[in-house]
């Protein structure tokens, strides 16, 4: 009969306590479904608090957060519910002049109704100006969702395309998030919307 010593039991046994405390500490990440704590009303709110704060006018029907299949297990239905919320980001607020203010004259220059004729596909030269006075008119965030955000991560969109006559007037000229960018021009993959959505069921 062989006998370790009490050493290497004392070894073995801190050995297993250490794996038992990382296993609890990280069992979220190894475990996610089992240990996924937000069900129910505790999913339904953070969703809700999550889609309020980043897009405060975006009207969106939480109702569908109400909504549950017998046929679905929790993570499908889940899915499903963040497919429909963001299937209304896409398609409930189509994009209006109507959403753009008008700009103070004072807040122009001197150039700014020479470059505002468009010169073959060149961008005015003062188009960094420009997209700064939108972004200041449009409230630091993007004018279809209302989301907030950085003058770096913003697009200035021509809501008239040059092609079809459009000009670089600040009357047609919006700042707009990449997401909203991506719907305008009729492609809805690859949203961050969905992706931060979808991070709640992970």
């Amino acid at each position: 009969m062989i006998f370790l010593g009490n050493d290497f039991i004392i070894l073995s046994l801190l050995l297993l306590l250490v794996i038992f405390i990382v296993v609890f500490i990280y069992k979220d990440k190894i475990f996610p479904k089992q240990y996924n704590t937000l069900e129910g009303d505790d999913f339904k709110n953070e969703i809700i608090n999550y889609l309020t704060s980043t897009y405060p006018k975006f009207k969106f029907d939480f109702s569908v957060l109400d909504e549950k299949s017998q046929n679905e297990d929790s993570y499908t239905t889940k899915y499903s519910q963040l497919d429909n919320l963001i299937n209304q980001y896409i398609n409930n607020r189509p994009f209006s002049k109507k959403f753009l203010k008008p700009i103070e004259k004072d807040s122009l220059w001197s150039e700014y109704a020479f470059y505002s004729k468009p010169n073959k596909d060149k961008l005015p030269p003062d188009w960094l100006k420009r997209k700064k006075v939108a972004y200041e008119r449009d409230n630091y965030s993007c004018v279809r969702c209302s989301k907030s955000l950085p003058m770096k991560d913003t697009i200035l969109h021509v809501v008239t395309p040059i092609e079809e006559g459009g000009q670089y007037y600040l009357e047609n000229l919006a700042t707009l998030c990449s997401d909203c960018n991506k719907i305008l021009n009729n492609k809805t993959t690859n949203l961050k919307i969905k992706d931060n959505l979808y991070e709640f069921v992970k």
